[in-house]
């Protein structure tokens, strides 16, 4: 039996812990971005009221639409700072943004230990070298990154796929009935953060016919039963009232599923499912660690059939099941990125151990310069991320603005909701997170109608907002909308410009239409483009032109 030396023990714990700091330093830079407003309107509705909302005597959550797992998170930490019911709807009410921030950090945490499963993944997987090149990769990679400075259910659900990756691989290995009960049990907390999570739960039953060879049918068999077990266990307790209240669960993920098979993306100028997917790697993973994960798929395939299956066949499920919706979001495909990661790295320490040729000198230098070129474009472009969401916010920009030049209670007509900045009282605003009700004439941008504008200035409502999220949509895809096209061209027309914010660089972008091309579902949101100087939409308030207000 070989002996660890206690330095090698030392590096063991070290490494991973330093690749998790690392990852957790790059999530909570900037995490406090657009607040007290939220970057995603799911934060709040989705994750932070729901969360708010659970009552002290009860678990039952708001909707069933999204597993609560992440919820009951945000719920637990919520109440042991805050107090449980109504002290910490006291608290929200109080300062919304607070809230916000502390779901997000629970986010930011998640995310950051997934970095440490998905090191100790590639090491049971390979060797020590891939495991630190998986490491790095997680650590940097841009869309986990992103996410992770989000309260959403999509960087916390990396923390148990990579764990069940970890265990399906373990069972491959040593087909132990730990590595069954870890790969089952994290596959239903997985489903019970988020549902698309259980897929993972693949790579297990996968691992467990492969095994049946070396350790009979019987006792694959039973250990797997434990791990489907398992997996029941932690999917109800992320998620009791699938079981509780189960006519509303199914009514839930009817909803979900008829809302990915029917909702049109407008605005989304890849029209190909499939192909939008992979290009999200281009920039989500980077150029390199997405051809080094093909590199690594094709492979493995050759000299590890085994592990091959157990990390491809879950993958390549999971993409044809997403490319089948006229719903998709780059977020969508997170859930694959640590077996993409995984095969990344294998690549890239296959192409350093056949190009040093056992030259520890050369293994140093082609190592270094193999974890530059996985995670160089990544890290590039979430340091500036993290700048920019550093800086403040459109809305802030244009909160200012209003607070100064427009008497508070006015109503106003605007693409979406009336914005939470919108003086509607004197000397506050209303709560960032709720809607407000104080104008007669808001409106999504999909029923937006040139008429409008006339309607709201013979009421004497003569202010306008309108916001690149909406109209940038229209833009891109004015045939999907025409009458809304209509009422943005409309606008430029009859109304003057009072004050327009921009999150661009170029000051030049600031004299452009609202609905300029520069619109993107993506890069609108994340700011991934070098460009961008500060998050939030371009956001534009006009004035209609002769209109008189009526207070």
């Amino acid at each position: 039996m070989t002996r660890i030396r206690p330095t090698d023990r030392l590096a063991q714990l070290l490494i991973p812990a330093g690749l998790t700091l690392l990852s957790l330093g790059l999530s909570l830079w900037g995490i406090s971005g657009s607040l007290p407003y939220p970057g995603n309107g799911d934060e709040v509705f989705n994750y932070v009221l729901p969360a708010v909302r659970i009552p002290a005597s009860g678990l039952e959550p708001l909707t069933m639409l999204n597993p609560p797992g992440y919820i009951y998170a945000i719920y637990l930490v919520y109440g042991l700072l805050h107090g449980f019911g109504s002290p910490v709807l006291a608290s929200f009410l109080k300062d919304p943004g607070q809230l916000i921030l502390e779901a997000r950090v629970i986010s930011a945490v998640a995310g950051s230990l997934a970095v440490t499963v998905t090191y100790f993944a590639a090491r049971k997987a390979f060797n020590s070298r891939a495991a630190i090149f998986a490491g790095l990769l997680a650590a940097t990679a841009f869309l986990p990154i992103v996410y992770a400075h989000l309260s959403l259910n999509d960087a916390p659900t990396l923390l148990p796929v990579a764990a069940s990756l970890l265990g399906a691989v373990g069972v491959l290995r040593n087909g132990g009935y730990r590595w069954y009960l870890l790969a089952g049990a994290s596959a239903g907390l997985a489903s019970g953060v988020k549902y698309t999570g259980g897929f993972i739960i693949a790579a297990m039953l996968i691992a467990a016919v492969l095994r049946i060879r070396e350790d009979g049918l019987s006792a694959v068999l039973l250990r797997a039963i434990s791990a489907g077990c398992a997996a029941a266990l932690a999917f109800l307790a992320a998620n009791p009232y699938a079981l509780l209240d189960f006519d509303r669960f199914r009514q839930g993920i009817e909803i979900q599923n008829s809302a990915m098979n029917s909702h049109y993306k407008y605005g989304e100028t890849n029209k190909h499912a499939s192909g939008y997917y992979l290009w999200t790697l281009t920039w989500g993973l980077g150029w390199v660690p997405a051809i080094a994960s093909a590199a690594g798929a094709v492979l493995l395939t050759i000299r590890d059939r085994r592990l091959a299956l157990v990390l491809l066949l879950p993958a390549l499920a999971l993409f044809l099941s997403l490319v089948t919706k006229p719903l998709y979001f780059s977020r969508y495909l997170l859930p694959a990125y640590p077996i993409l990661i995984l095969l990344a790295a294998y690549a890239a320490n296959e192409a350093v151990t056949k190009l040093a040729r056992g030259r520890f000198a050369w293994k140093v230098v082609l190592g270094t310069a193999a974890a530059l070129l996985l995670c160089g474009q990544s890290l590039a472009h979430v340091i500036h991320f993290d700048r920019v969401w550093s800086r403040t916010n459109t809305q802030e920009l244009a909160a200012r603005w209003a607070r100064a030049n427009i008497p508070a209670g006015l109503p106003a007509l605007t693409d979406q909701y009336l914005p939470a900045w919108w003086p509607a009282t004197a000397g506050n605003s209303p709560n960032p997170a709720e809607p407000s009700d104080r104008y007669p004439a808001g409106l999504l941008a999909g029923q937006a109608d040139p008429l409008l504008l006339d309607k709201a200035r013979r009421a004497g409502h003569c202010w306008v907002i309108a916001s690149s999220y909406e109209a940038g949509r229209i833009a891109a895809d004015p045939a999907h909308a025409p009458r809304v096209a209509a009422y943005y061209a409309e606008l430029h027309r009859d109304a003057t410009l009072a004050f327009r914010a921009t999150p661009f660089e170029d000051s030049r972008s600031t004299n452009q239409d609202i609905g300029s091309n520069r619109f993107s579902f993506d890069f609108s949101y994340n700011n991934y483009p070098f460009e961008y100087e500060r998050p939030g939409p371009i956001l534009s308030i006009y004035r209609l032109n002769n209109c008189t207000t009526r207070d």
